[in-house]
């Protein structure tokens, strides 16, 4: 036995070696064997993906591109959120701990937990380079003696868009995003987004 084994209770070793025994050991690596292979054909028979769509494709059928993907994504979406308050006069750095943005990432819409908002983004953004939100804008108003004083709009959901269906369209002078498009199939009716509707990363 060896010094490992030594720490392994005698009643844990048997049930050990009663439920991984030599010949299950190599039924296992042999099967892990021929799904790698078969894996590698598959990829290598696909080729180099032409457009977004199919990067996408790749994330989604291709077993070791999901594992290295997936993981980062559910990795970073774990991560806390940390908003830095930036003095432009004097470099001064100050965390906020309450924000409305802060809160929106946590809570981006009714049907989307910040988790999954965060991990679809960077899933995209591994697949494709690209990742897109659109944002979603409401009325804050205050009120005084039952009368709206101020009104502001402002930010209320964000909603991940898969990347393969937005198109950004430049000004004339090549001097930033006149306007986005969303289309979901390829002679479908097209939806137009202005700049500040849409998130990218």
């Amino acid at each position: 036995m060896s010094d490992g084994m030594k720490a392994i209770s005698k009643a844990e070793l048997a049930v050990f070696e009663e439920n991984v025994d030599d010949v299950s050991l190599a039924k296992a690596s042999q099967a892990a064997a021929i799904v790698a292979s078969a894996v590698y054909d598959s990829i290598e028979s696909m080729g180099v993906p032409k457009d977004r769509e199919e990067w996408l494709d790749m994330y989604r059928k291709h077993v070791w591109t999901y594992a290295g993907i997936f993981s980062i994504a559910s990795t970073i979406a774990k991560l806390p959120r940390t908003l830095i308050k930036i003095t432009r006069a004097t470099g001064d750095r100050e965390e906020l701990k309450e924000h409305d943005l802060l809160a929106l990432m946590d809570y981006p819409n009714p049907e989307t937990t910040g988790y999954d908002w965060l991990e679809r983004g960077v899933i995209h953004l591994e697949s494709c380079g690209n990742a897109y939100s659109e944002i979603v804008y409401g009325t804050e108003e205050t009120r005084q003696a039952g009368k709206t004083i101020k009104a502001r709009s402002k930010p209320t959901e964000l909603w991940s868009i898969r990347p393969d269906r937005l198109t950004p369209y430049p000004k004339k002078d090549g001097n930033g995003v006149d306007h986005w498009e969303f289309q979901l199939k390829k002679y479908g009716k097209k939806k137009e987004f202005q700049p500040d509707e849409i998130l990218p990363w």
